[in-house]
């Protein structure tokens, strides 16, 4: 070959190189850029205190249940929810605590009570109480994953629409984000297996410098199972550290956790 053209054939293919990895780095940088910005705009806060909420309640035979009830959340800490159907009157209460979940049927004096990893099993997903504080605070989680580092989250842009991945066998995850960076939605499904789970964040409302969704819809769909839990705010109490009522068994027969799911 000439070696003038030779040369010229050495330029250009240098140039393309080039070109292909600043290409290459800028979108990883743009990635990165997604997923920090999204971490960055998560809800921060110490404490929510929900005074007034709607909760609908779809089982697995397609019975459909709504309630007032209120919630409260210490961060990391604790999740308390009150169903409350008649005139302030409390028929359900659900507690969350790190280490283990309770919900008392105050009317048939039931309790049900168990660690996430029993619950885990009965649902087809893996289960604790980051994940679940974390749905229900529209904050971003890894699942199945020894460290559950947020930096485990993958972005990726397609037609215009932002997302965060992350897949580890047998989950995977996918969070949809608006455009402020919030979760627009948060998908969950198995690998293999008919397993699926959504949650929908709608009614993003600016209060006392919090943006929080105060409409929440979340479908699961686990072999022949469905649920569906949505909730309504109308009323929210920010950073005010509320107290959170103690759970005693006392006077209750411990229920099967599989009625429970029924």
């Amino acid at each position: 070959m000439d070696t003038r053209l030779t040369r010229i054939f050495i330029l250009l293919a240098t140039v393309g190189t080039l070109f292909s990895a600043c290409k290459t780095g800028r979108e990883l940088s743009g990635g990165a850029a997604v997923a920090e910005r999204a971490i960055a705009a998560q809800p921060d806060f110490s404490s929510l205190d929900i005074k007034r909420m709607t909760v609908n309640i779809t089982t697995n035979d397609g019975t459909s249940y709504t309630s007032p009830a209120t919630c409260r959340i210490i961060r990391d800490s604790v999740v308390h929810l009150s169903i409350q159907p008649i005139f302030g009157i409390e028929m359900f209460m659900a507690q969350l605590t790190p280490d283990r979940f309770v919900v008392l049927d105050k009317m048939r004096k039931i309790a049900y009570t168990g660690t996430y990893e029993q619950l885990g099993e009965r649902m087809g997903m893996v289960i604790n109480f980051t994940s679940l504080q974390a749905l229900l605070t529209n904050r971003l989680f890894v699942l199945n994953s020894e460290e559950g580092s947020l930096n485990r989250l993958k972005a990726e842009t397609h037609k215009g629409m932002k997302t965060l991945q992350h897949t580890r066998i047998p989950v995977r995850q996918q969070f949809i984000l608006n455009n402020a960076f919030r979760i627009q939605e948060t998908r969950i499904s198995a690998v293999v297996g008919n397993y699926h789970f959504t949650a929908r964040y709608d009614g993003f409302t600016n209060q006392d410098l919090l943006v929080f969704p105060y409409q929440q819809t979340m479908n699961l769909e686990a072999g022949s199972k469905r649920y569906s839990l949505g909730l309504t705010i109308t009323r929210m109490i920010i950073n005010m550290n509320p107290q959170i009522p103690s759970v005693s068994l006392q006077g209750y027969r411990i229920g099967n956790i599989d009625q429970l799911l029924k």
